[in-house]
C-alpha cells in the first residue's frame, strides 16, 4: 500500500472518530459509523468483476475520483471509465445494521486502444464513501498492466525491517532506519541494515532519488553509523533485500535548512559545530556551519523520529565546540525553525564502530541450587530458569528468582547477550513478579553472599498470573496490614516535594490522606520517572502500590502511575478493556451539549470520541455530571484519564474518565 493509500485509509479511520453523532429514540448519542472491508484491491491487468462489503449507519453516497491523475486522464476517465460500479446503482444507500456488497466491474488495461507511440500506464481510482458532510470511507483500486504513472504517489512509508521483509515485492517504497553492518562493497554500497526487528540487505545505495550508481563514497556513513534509507522491495534467489536503494536525507547547509518548507516527513543531513548552552539530558544545542546557525530540539544515539526522546545523548559524547553530523526534519516553535525529530546522530563522538561482542558462552543448565553450590567464576555460564519474585531494580534488572530448590538474586538482566556489559537493556524485555524467566549468567558474589553475574542475559520466559489489584479507599488502604497486595488508590496530589521521585499526600473527597513515598511514570519504569508524568501539584491521579510504613506510620510503597500516557492513535489500537487506564492529552471538539462531557478528543494522531468526563476520579461509577464545574469547553485542551471501551463496534474513552487538572492548559 503506498503512502498516500495509507493517508486516506488514516483519513476515513480518523473521520470516523471526530464524525458527527446523532441520537437514537432514547437521545443516546451513536457515533457515526461507516466502514469498508479493505481500503486498498490491486488488481491485474484483465477484465473482471470485483466485489467488497460496506456497513454504514448513516445515508452516504459514492464517487470514483482518478487518483492522481496524469495529463489528460481524468478527462478520459470521465469520457471513458475503465471502472463502473454495477451494484448499488446508483453508488448510493441508506444506513442499515446489516453490510452492503459494493459490486464493480473493470476492463482490460490493454495497448491495443492506445495511439501509436503511447504509454500503457498503470491506473487507480479512489471511490469516496460519504457522508452528508465528510468522507468517513474509501477504496483504493489500483489496476496492473504497463508502467507506473510519472506522478504515480508510491512512498515512502515508514516501516520497520520485519515489516518490509514480509512486505510483498512491488513497486512500493518504503523508509527504513537503522544500523549500517557488514558493509562489503563500498563502491555501490552494498550492506545489511539493521534495526531492533531484524537485518535486510541492502543491494546498493546511491546518494538520493535522481543520482546514478557508485555514488555511495558520497554520502560519507561507514560501518557502525546510523542510517535511514529509502527502497523498494526486492528478492534475489528467493531472498528478501531492498532495490533502488537511496540515501533518504537531504543533505544541506543550515542556510538551505533554513529556507526549506516545514515538514515532519523530509529529512535533512546537517554537520556544524555544536554550540550552547547545551541540554545534556535531551541534546538541545545549536548547530553552526558557514552558512548560519540552527536551533537542534533533541538529539539521540539512535534512531526514534517520530517517538519521544530516550534521553541518550549523553552517550554519544559530544560536547560544546565538537563537530558533528545529524539528521532531522524541518520544524518550528513559535516561528523559529528548529531541528526536530528529535534528530539523530549519524555516530558517536569518534566514529569509531562500537566493537563487536564476544561470541555467546557455552551454557550448562543447572539449577538455583547448583549455581549456589558452585565456585565463583567469570568463566563458567549456566541456564537458570525460575520464578521472579521480587524485582529490585528496573533500570539495571536487578531481580531476584526462585525455583523449587531455592532462591538467587540476579544482580543486572539485559535482553540478550552482548559481551557481559550491563546496557541497561532490561525494561525492554517487558518482564514482572510472576512471570517464569530463563537466563544465562555466572556464579557471583557480594559480601559473601550468592548472586547470578555476567552480566546475565535473557534467553526466554513465560508470562505469569498478573498480579491481583485491589480498587481500594485510601480509609480502607489504611486499615490494611503491610503485604505484598496491590492496591489502586485515587486522589488528589497535596503537598507536592521538590524531587524527581514523586513524593506527595494523597488525598480524596472525603479527606483521607495517606503519604505516597515515590511514585514511577509506569510499573516497569526505574525510580525518578515521576516528572515523565507531566502530574503537578493539585492534579487528580490515580496510582497503584502497596501498603507500607515508615517509623509507624502508614503509606504508599512501590507505587507507579495505574495509567499509561498514550497518543490517541495508540489508545485506537488498544485492546478494550476495564482494567487498564490509559492517560490522553487533546483538544476537546464536538462538545454535546448537557452536563456528561461527552465529545471527541483530537490529537496530532487522531481522535476518539469521549463517553463522559468527570471533576473527579469516579472510575467504575456513575457519571455525577460535574463536567461543567471544570470550566472546560470547546476547543480547549484538557488531560484525562479513562477507560479503553467501545459502542457499537467503535471506539471510545470510557469509565466515565476523569479531568486530571481543571481549566484548560
Amino acid at each position: 500500500m503506498n503512502f498516500r493509500k495509507v493517508l486516506l485509509a488514516l483519513v476515513a479511520i480518523g473521520a470516523l472518530l471526530v464524525s458527527s453523532c446523532k441520537n437514537n429514540e432514547e437521545g443516546a448519542i451513536i457515533p457515526v459509523n461507516i466502514a469498508v472491508s479493505q481500503d486498498y484491491l490491486e488488481i491485474d491487468s484483465t477484465a473482471g468483476t470485483y466485489s467488497v462489503q460496506l456497513f454504514s449507519n448513516t445515508p452516504w453516497k459514492g464517487e470514483i475520483v482518478v487518483s492522481n491523475p496524469w495529463m489528460d486522464e481524468a478527462e478520459k476517465f470521465e469520457a471513458d471509465p475503465w471502472i463502473t460500479v454495477t451494484s448499488p446503482d446508483p453508488l448510493e444507500g441508506m444506513a442499515s445494521e446489516d453490510s452492503l456488497t459494493v459490486t464493480f466491474s473493470v476492463t482490460e488495461n490493454t495497448a491495443a486502444a492506445l495511439a501509436e507511440g503511447d504509454t500503457l500506464y498503470q491506473r487507480e481510482v479512489i471511490i469516496y464513501f460519504r457522508s452528508d458532510r465528510q468522507i468517513y470511507a474509501t477504496l483504493t483500486v489500483h489496476q496492473m498492466g504497463g508502467v507506473l504513472k510519472p506522478n504515480a504517489d508510491t512512498g515512502p512509508k515508514p516501516v520497520t525491517v520485519e515489516e518490509f521483509l514480509a512486505a510483498e515485492e512491488s513497486n512500493q517504497w518504503y523508509r527504513l532506519s537503522g544500523k549500517l553492518t557488514g558493509l562489503y562493497n563500498t563502491e555501490y554500497g552494498n550492506f545489511y541494515l539493521e534495526d531492533k526487528t531484524g537485518e535486510v540487505l541492502v543491494y546498493g545505495l546511491n546518494l538520493n532519488a535522481t543520482a546514478g550508481d557508485k555514488t555511495f563514497s558520497q554520502i560519507g556513513v561507514g560501518e557502525g553509523d546510523n542510517i535511514t534509507i529509502v527502497a523498494r522491495r526486492g528478492s534475489y534467489n528467493g531472498e528478501p533485500q531492498a532495490n533502488d536503494a537511496y540515501y533518504a536525507p537531504l543533505k544541506v547547509t543550515v542556510a538551505e535548512f533554513l529556507a526549506a518548507e516545514i515538514d515532519d516527513n523530509q529529512l535533512y543531513e546537517l554537520t556544524g559545530i555544536m554550540e550552547g548552552p547545551v541540554n545534556t539530558e535531551y541534546g538541545n544545542f545549536d548547530i553552526t556551519d558557514e552558512s548560519g546557525s540552527v536551533y537542534v530540539y533533541g538529539l539521540t544515539s539512535t534512531i526514534i523520529l517520530g517517538g519521544s526522546n530516550d534521553k541518550s545523548f549523553s552517550t554519544l559524547g559530544y560536547e560544546e565546540g565538537d563537530t558533528l553530523t545529524i539528521v532531522g526534519t524541518r520544524g518550528d516553535y513559535n516561528g523559529k525553525p528548529e531541528v526536530m525529530g528529535p534528530a539523530y546522530a549519524i555516530r558517536a563522538k569518534g566514529g569509531a564502530p562500537a566493537p563487536e561482542p564476544d561470541p555467546e558462552p557455552e551454557l550448562t543448565k543447572a539449577t538455583v541450587s547448583e549455581v549456589i553450590a558452585a565456585e565463583v567464576s567469570d568463566d563458567v555460564w549456566y541456564e537458570l530458569t525460575g520464578t521472579i519474585t521480587d524485582v529490585q531494580n528496573t533500570e539495571f534488572g536487578n531481580i531476584v528468582i526462585e525455583d523449587e530448590t531455592g532462591s538467587i538474586l540476579v544482580y543486572g538482566l539485559t535482553k540478550e547477550w552482548n559481551g557481559g556489559t550491563n546496557d541497561k537493556s532490561y525494561s525492554e524485555i517487558g518482564l514482572r513478579e510472576g512471570d517464569i524467566v530463563t537466563l544465562g549468567g555466572t556464579r557471583d558474589e557480594y559480601n559473601g553472599e550468592p548472586q547470578v553475574g555476567g552480566t546475565a542475559f535473557y534467553i526466554s520466559h513465560v508470562q505469569g498470573e498478573a498480579p491481583e489489584i485491589l480498587v481500594s479507599t485510601i480509609e480502607d488502604f489504611l486499615a490494611a496490614e503491610e503485604s505484598e497486595q496491590w492496591y489502586q488508590l485515587s486522589g488528589k496530589i497535596t503537598n507536592l516535594q521538590d524531587s524527581p521521585y514523586g513524593n506527595f499526600d494523597l488525598v480524596d473527597e472525603e479527606g483521607n490522606s495517606v503519604y505516597v513515598y515515590g511514585l514511577k511514570v509506569a510499573s516497569d519504569a526505574g525510580n525518578q520517572t515521576f516528572g515523565e508524568t507531566g502530574l503537578q501539584e493539585g492534579d487528580y491521579v490515580t496510582l497503584i502500590g502497596k501498603r507500607d510504613s515508615y517509623n509507624g506510620e502508614p503509606q504508599v510503597g512501590s507505587a507507579y502511575y495505574a495509567a499509561m500516557i498514550v497518543t490517541v492513535e495508540e489508545f485506537l489500537a488498544a485492546e478494550p478493556g476495564d482494567d487498564q487506564l490509559y492517560h490522553l492529552v487533546g483538544t476537546i471538539t464536538n462538545l454535546a451539549a448537557g452536563n456528561y462531557g461527552n465529545f471527541d478528543l483530537v490529537d496530532d494522531s487522531g481522535s476518539v470520541y469521549v463517553y463522559g468526563l468527570t471533576s473527579t476520579p469516579r472510575i467504575g461509577m456513575s457519571n455525577n455530571q460535574s463536567f461543567p464545574e471544570l470550566g472546560l469547553g470547546e476547543g480547549d485542551t484538557v488531560i484525562l484519564v479513562g477507560t479503553r471501551d467501545e459502542y457499537g463496534g467503535e471506539p471510545q474513552v470510557g469509565g466515565p474518565a476523569y479531568a486530571v487538572r481543571p481549566g484548560a492548559e
